[in-house]
């Protein structure tokens, strides 16, 4: 019994030190990201939501949304990118053969050279990202703080650098 308790410990102990090791390791990544991208304009990604959905036979699925004003979907694309310079809906067969628009492709271009798995810029041009494979964000470059945290919890948020902020959830 003494040993199988001893087992249980250090294996809580070990589970323990991964998780603080993933977080160390995401906090690193996220003051990297800022680092590199605190004066960085996101407003050409205004209305415009990008994911990165996956890969498939080294290219990339990704997805972009676009809204209007009042942050309504109007349309949801998938794209699929062997390289920035070939980029095809995803799948073909559905859009007729078109092609993407060029606005698009250099959207999807620019949110590739990023190289994260998440951006959405809302219409107050507050930026939501996510580094690492996270559906949703989980670091938040805000315009207008005032304004942002009205709408939102502020308890919900830690203040890293200058505007940009992290969901504590995620951390």
């Amino acid at each position: 019994m003494k040993k199988y308790l001893i087992l249980i410990f250090i294996t809580i102990c070990l589970l323990q030190l991964v998780m603080l090791v993933s977080c160390e390791k995401r906090y690193y990544l996220e003051r990297e990201f800022i680092s590199e991208y605190h004066d960085y304009n996101f407003d050409i990604f205004c209305l415009n939501e990008l994911k990165l959905r996956g890969n498939k036979e080294n290219q990339k699925l990704i997805s972009l949304r676009k809204f209007d004003s009042i942050n309504n979907e109007v349309s949801y694309k998938t794209y699929i990118v062997d390289s920035v310079k070939n980029i095809e809906y995803y799948p073909a067969k559905y859009y007729n053969s078109e092609t993407p628009s060029a606005k698009d492709k250099s959207l999807i271009k620019e949110f590739v050279s990023i190289d994260i798995s998440y951006l959405r810029v809302d219409s107050d041009l507050n930026v939501k990202i996510s580094i690492d494979n996270y559906e949703d964000f989980n670091l938040v470059k805000v315009k207008d703080s005032i304004n942002y945290f009205n709408k939102r919890k502020a308890s919900n948020y830690a203040q890293l650098i200058k505007n940009w902020y992290v969901l504590k959830s995620r951390h």
